[in-house]
């Protein structure tokens, strides 16, 4: 596991990967599929490219394995990730609370379907 994998293992393991979320805004959003965009003051711009690189393929694969969502299209250009999801699994209003930390059901059922996704990508080493 490289430093920045074990980095995020922490995150993840301790909740704080939410604070995370507060780089991502949803730039588009219907029943089904949503666009979310990187701000670009996220803060990343400044970390080494294979760091960078990393994190965003950890995010494409814990997303591509995630309970409900059908496929992950993701633009490293426009800093933009679309995402086409079950709204039967994942409540539509989910994504929005779950960015915004908002302590919902909804956000809730989302946040276990990633953690659970990322359990698997790591352990699975996917």
């Amino acid at each position: 596991m490289s430093m920045l994998d074990a980095t995020l293992a922490e995150l993840w393991q301790t909740g704080q990967w939410q604070m995370g979320l507060a780089a991502l805004r949803i730039a588009h959003h219907v029943p089904g599929r949503i666009r979310l965009k990187l701000r670009t003051s996220a803060g990343l711009d400044g970390l080494p490219q294979a760091s960078l690189m990393s994190w965003v393929s950890l995010l494409t694969r814990v997303l591509e394995h995630t309970a409900g969502v059908r496929s992950v299209h993701l633009n490293l250009l426009a800093r933009s990730c679309v995402l086409e999801y079950d709204p039967a699994v994942i409540p539509q209003q989910a994504w929005t609370e779950l960015l915004a930390g908002v302590d919902s059901a909804a956000a809730g059922v989302l946040q276990a379907h990633l953690l659970n996704s990322y359990r698997e990508v790591v352990h699975a080493k996917l």
